[in-house]
């Protein structure tokens, strides 16, 4: 569709706010000022992995984590859609957590 001689531009049309989730990485992404893009991640308990540049440098993290040694990181994640706009929370869960 063209924009008429003499009119505005062409707006962008769509949704504001486009949530999804489990891909275990949170985002929250504000893509201009009038659209949003939430990853809520997972619930699900992560490990985080080293950088692994060779299978020598993966040898110490394997023997810690069958050791049980590797920390696993809880938090929750969610968003929050309001007449205010969106955002993604957080907050950690487990041992430690306030």
């Amino acid at each position: 569709m063209r924009a008429a001689a003499g009119s505005p531009s062409r707006t962008r049309t769509g949704p504001r706010v486009v949530i999804a989730g489990h891909t275990h990485a949170a985002r929250n992404i504000r893509l201009d000022a009038a659209r949003t893009y939430i990853n809520t991640g997972t619930w699900s308990d992560l490990i985080p992995w080293p950088p692994l540049g060779s299978d020598e440098d993966a040898k110490p993290f394997i023997d810690e984590f069958e050791a049980n040694k590797v920390p696993v990181q809880s938090r929750l994640t969610w968003a929050l859609v309001d007449e205010r706009g969106a955002q993604l929370l957080d907050e950690p869960r487990g041992p430690g957590a306030p």
